[in-house]
């Protein structure tokens, strides 16, 4: 679902589903499983050199980097197979290899249903909970170019939480230590092939934060289900698995533990594409399952008994969409939390508190180094800030702007530098806020890091108010950074000082060779800098008003098709001397 600026997803989500479509008609669950044969399923599993028994000295899982080995139609195997439990025929999963089940038929707005329960777990797990998984969405199914991007995990003791295999979401969710012990148990054993788990993680929560999850961004390839809602082990659990548009849910046992929006998967030519259909795949992985049933229905809304589970998502986007160019009374008037510890773990990212005259109180800001930042080298770093939008605060998009800059840096066309992410609030970076940077933050990390302090060598950009805070300040301090990336931002000039401030500005600007790299989508306020950018055209100023297709105001989508040339822009401009 593309964001609409100034609009709230909870808003749009319920609209769509309670309003906008009419409700199907006659629509019958269908039960994936005719317990006779796999005829609608594509059937392979991993052989490993030893095949796994429940007696092997195996103490690792063998398939990581055991190719697929695909079997015919009706393959004699007993990995998935059907026989009788407690009365009834059931699919029965051994999970005695690691396989799967691929549905040759695609679906997309569905609901599904899946009802199993766990048996022995086989010895080559070692000290792994029992395992398993439905994908969803998987492309190109049964072909060498298949991709299964997302995962509801069938893992005992957080049944529901949220993989990725490629797949990319947007989940409200908070960071926590507070993990089940399903997933600290498996830390030391898998953090090798999952460097995202960790001590601390992101666990899915209605109220919190969303982030983008995707296994192509560090520490974000796993959402915690949340609750956790399984039932004692040797009971059944109902899973359901709700598919509408690029929205999707996890529930197990009639609870809510994951919520995901905005699907969408990386193009074989690149670029992120939306991902609302595909092949349904179940996996064996160690745990032995019972399935009494996997029904599906076509649907044209959310089951009305989940719907609660999205009134309360609001994206940091959404907050700073309906944002206008200067501050209002209502926003000035809320509430800040000035200080915010928690921050995605990174490498190289901290946090720091400034006791700010300027604000006569604590001030959080985070600061990133590369791998390569080393405190004795001779000539020191540049130094980029970045300013986040309403709704932000200083460890918002530490992670993910910081995860951004580290591969254009291994890449070879940004230098090492030094990032600080600054909380500024909703101030727009104006008064007390700004006097805090300019005055406080910059000498601060002057002094406490190896940079290089001189103007040529520091640049700006921000998200949104971000954005605009970032422009405003290049404009107001034109002799203290080099170049300017806005995202999102805009800037209105029915300000008498800040024409006059602009027309000052221009001078210094042409003696540093300034650059701005200005971003909008073509749904968020395409013209947002027109009047900026005809007198920086007018004087010669170096600029580029990139205006992105299908992009509304999603810091998300900003980042994946625009980040690339923003940060080669800011590189063009900032003065290294190694």
């Amino acid at each position: 679902m593309i964001l609409l600026k100034r609009s709230n997803i909870a808003v749009l989500v319920l609209v769509f589903i309670l309003f906008s479509c009419k409700k199907a008609e006659n629509e019958e669950w269908v039960d994936l499983l005719n317990y006779t044969d796999f005829s609608n399923w594509s059937h392979f599993v991993l052989k490993p050199e030893q095949k796994g028994v429940e007696e092997s000295e195996m103490q690792y899982p063998p398939e990581w980097l055991i190719p697929k080995v695909y079997l015919s139609d009706n393959p004699d195997s007993t990995v998935f197979s059907y026989q009788m439990h407690e009365g009834k025929k059931v699919l029965h999963i051994s999970g005695e290899l690691i396989g799967f089940l691929t549905s040759k038929e695609e679906y997309d707005n569905y609901h599904l249903k899946y009802k199993f329960k766990f048996g022995k777990k086989w010895q080559w797990l070692g000290d792994r909970p029992r395992d398993g998984g439905i994908f969803y969405h998987v492309v190109n199914p049964a072909s060498d170019k298949e991709r299964s991007p997302h995962e509801f995990n069938i893992h005992d003791g957080d049944i529901g939480s949220y993989w990725s295999f490629g797949g990319y979401g947007d989940i409200p969710s908070k960071v926590s230590t507070d993990l089940p012990e399903s997933i600290t148990s498996i830390i030391p054993i898998l953090k090798p092939v999952i460097p995202s788990l960790k001590d601390t993680m992101y666990l899915f929560d209605p109220a919190g934060t969303p982030s983008t999850f995707s296994s192509s961004i560090p520490d974000m390839q796993i959402a915690v289900a949340n609750p956790i809602a399984d039932n004692p082990l040797g009971e059944w659990n109902e899973l359901d698995l709700i598919c509408l548009g690029d929205t999707i849910i996890h529930a197990v046992n009639g609870k809510v533990v994951t919520v995901l929006y905005n699907s969408r998967y990386e193009a074989e030519g690149g670029g992120l594409l939306p991902l609302t259909k595909g092949a349904i795949k179940i996996q064996s992985e160690g745990g032995e399952q019972f399935v009494e049933y996997i029904r599906i229905k076509k649907i044209t809304e959310i089951p009305e008994e989940f719907r609660s589970s999205l009134t309360s998502f609001e994206t940091p986007a959404d907050a700073a969409a309906s944002s206008p160019s200067t501050p209002v009374e209502e926003e000035a008037d809320t509430e800040v939390k000035w200080v915010n510890p928690e921050i995605t773990p990174m490498p190289g990212l901290s946090h720091h508190v400034l006791q700010s005259e300027a604000l006569g109180k604590e001030v959080g800001y985070v600061v990133w180094t590369s791998e390569y930042y080393q405190k004795e080298r001779s000539e020191g770093y540049p130094v980029l800030y970045f300013l986040h939008g309403v709704g932000g605060t200083e460890s918002a998009d530490a992670a993910s702007f910081s995860h951004w800059v580290s591969k254009a840096i291994a890449y070879g066309f940004l230098p090492p530098l030094i990032c600080v992410f600054p909380n500024g609030g909703v101030s727009y970076y104006r008064g007390e806020v700004e006097k805090m940077i300019v005055d406080e933050l910059v000498p601060l990390i002057d002094k406490n890091y190896n940079t290089i302090p001189r103007a040529e060598s520091r640049a700006l950009a921000g998200f949104s108010m971000g954005g605009e805070g970032a422009v405003y300040l290049s404009v107001m301090h034109p002799g203290l950074f080099c170049v300017t990336g806005s995202m999102g931002g805009e800037l209105k000039l029915d300000n008498p000082q800040l024409k006059a401030a602009i027309e000052k500005a221009i001078p210094q600007w042409k003696k540093v060779n300034y650059g701005f790299y200005l971003v909008n989508g073509d749904g968020d306020q395409p013209d947002a800098f027109k009047d900026f950018a005809n007198i920086l055209t007018g004087e010669g100023i170096d600029h580029r008003v990139v205006i992105l297709p299908d992009t509304d105001h999603n810091l998300g989508h900003y980042y994946e098709r625009s980040i690339g040339g923003l940060l080669a822009f800011l590189a063009n401009h900032i003065k290294d001397y190694n």
